[in-house]
């Protein structure tokens, strides 16, 4: 009696063990099948992210990455104002842009006289500034109206023709100050790159310079210390977008 009970609760457990085997099996095979559909996390958010082709139907607030790129920049616009262009006064601009800033370094020399030795406008001269755009629609650079901040640093030889030159003290005195601008832009052709730019700035500068003899080595007559206030840009500015964002210059 011993060894048929010994032998009967063995069988009973052999089978329990077998059964409980063929569960966890059966358990298995849905588990590695799941296993096989998954995709790595990337993957997934490429497929379920669609991103299309014109940026102009993303939102930069939701994908910042996608629209602006890694830098955040927007674009990068180069500048040339005719209004200085016109005075024959060499000049360039670049703008970074961003979201509804934008940072500005406009550049200008001239080493020219007006057909006479007292007749000149010579000026080397830096104004870089900061914009704040109200159009929020920037997706090839900015357009629309905006307002901004500038300081200035110039140094100057000047002469209307007159019996005395104006000249920063011993050409090692710079006008410094800065001032407020405001202006408009629109895009010029189908692309959105070319752009018309119309700006107007006014300012506050120490001035320290001499009154010279307007003629070949003339001498100083006298040295003045002078603060100016008024207008100290007018622009009517063409230019030119780079893309900046993820596969930008793209047609």
């Amino acid at each position: 009696m011993t060894y048929t009970h010994s032998s009967t609760t063995k069988a009973t457990i052999s089978v329990v063990l077998l059964r409980a085997a063929a569960g966890v099996a059966l358990l298995a095979v849905p588990c590695f099948d799941a296993g096989a559909q998954v995709r790595p996390q990337a993957e997934v958010a490429s497929k379920s992210i669609a991103v299309p082709y014109d940026y102009t139907q993303i939102d930069p607030a939701l994908y910042p990455d996608i629209y602006y790129g890694k830098s955040r920049l927007n674009a990068m616009t180069f500048k040339v104002n005719a209004v200085a262009a016109a005075a024959l006064i060499t000049n360039a601009a670049f703008e970074l842009e961003w979201k509804q800033w934008s940072v500005q370094l406009p550049m200008y020399y001239s080493n020219l006289d007006y057909f006479s030795h007292r007749v000149r406008f010579r000026v080397a001269a830096f104004q870089p500034g900061i914009r704040y755009w109200f159009d929020r629609d920037n997706v090839l650079g900015h357009t629309g109206f905006f307002v901004g901040a500038h300081v200035g640093l110039a140094w100057y030889n000047m002469s209307l023709g007159g019996s005395d030159r104006i000249q920063d003290h011993k050409g090692r005195s710079p006008a410094l100050g800065g001032g407020l601008e405001s202006g408009w832009r629109r895009t010029l052709g189908k692309s959105g790159r070319w752009k018309l730019e119309l700006s107007l700035g006014v300012g506050v500068y120490r001035a320290y310079y001499d009154h010279i003899d307007n003629r070949y080595s003339g001498a100083v007559k006298s040295t003045v210390r002078k603060a100016f206030v008024g207008i100290d840009h007018v622009g009517v500015s063409f230019g030119y977008t780079i893309d900046l964002k993820k596969g930008g210059n793209k047609p």
